[in-house]
């Protein structure tokens, strides 16, 4: 993928950010500064013409693009949903997208082995590069089943067909995962960055965006990954708004101090 920040269509909240099938928001987003946008699948508009008018303003706009999957590669029930994810694959390709992002889903230890076979099945012939996030699954979110995964296929799979990690920088309150140990286990393969911040409010986590301490941790964080590696905006932001979190965003380096993180010390406290 690109260097930069990147932004996702679904930052916008799921009216705007689907408005006139996601042209909007690549519009928004060109306008900002930022280097690429990911489509997302749910907010896709399926009515005829409209997955060409998408491909014609993303080949217009001049941004790098990703394509996020709607469902992760593993079902509630641990099976691989290979269909339903090389259907995503050929609606990227229509629109002239060439890497998709898919939640990793219910994949455990336990059947890592037996899965493997399929995993390399599907992902060697791909004409599209992949990036496995950790999501909001119960095993989707565990960097060690991450860390297995990629270890395993990187003994299977040529370079050029084995898939990136996109790490999210917090979904780990949802999952009750340590940032710090994602960020370690994941780093080998680390391709793409989610951010947003979790808050704790009326009783669930909910996405923002985020405050002095919790930047200043995530600067520390680059001490291992290169300075430039993409990042996207998916907390949520209003136009107007882009350009600044886009500035922001761009100046996440290895030079950060270690100031404590304290919305990571309130998400670690909310989940232990």
């Amino acid at each position: 993928m690109s260097d930069g920040v990147w932004v996702c269509t679904s930052a916008f909240g799921r009216t705007a950010g689907s408005a006139n099938g996601q042209i909007q928001a690549v519009e928004w987003i060109a306008a900002s500064g930022a280097q690429g946008v990911e489509i997302r699948e749910e907010l896709l508009d399926e009515r005829p013409g409209m997955l060409a008018s998408l491909a014609d303003a993303l080949r217009r706009s001049g941004l790098s693009t990703v394509y996020s999957c709607a469902r992760p590669l593993f079902s509630d029930n641990g099976q691989l949903d290979g269909d339903r994810f090389l259907a995503a694959c050929e609606r990227a390709v229509r629109l002239g997208i060439r890497r998709i992002k898919v939640g990793l889903g219910n994949l455990s230890l336990d059947g890592l082995d037996s899965a493997l076979p399929a995993l390399v099945a599907l992902f060697e012939p791909l004409e599209v590069g992949v990036s496995i996030e950790n999501d909001q699954t119960p095993g989707g979110g565990d960097p060690r089943h991450h860390q297995a995964l990629h270890q395993a296929l990187a003994e299977r799979l040529p370079p050029s067909s084995r898939p990136h990690a996109t790490l999210d920088l917090g979904n780990g309150c949802w999952t009750g995962h340590d940032l710090d140990d994602s960020a370690r286990r994941l780093a080998p393969w680390l391709g793409y960055v989610h951010c947003k911040q979790g808050v704790w409010r009326d009783g669930q986590w909910h996405a923002s965006a985020p405050d002095e301490a919790t930047l200043a941790h995530w600067a520390t964080l680059w001490v291992n990954w290169p300075a430039n590696l993409a990042r996207a905006i998916e907390f949520p932001v209003t136009p107007d708004a882009l350009s600044t979190w886009v500035s922001t965003l761009s100046t996440l380096s290895s030079s950060g101090s270690a100031a404590p993180d304290t919305a990571a010390a309130r998400c670690q406290e909310r989940i232990s």
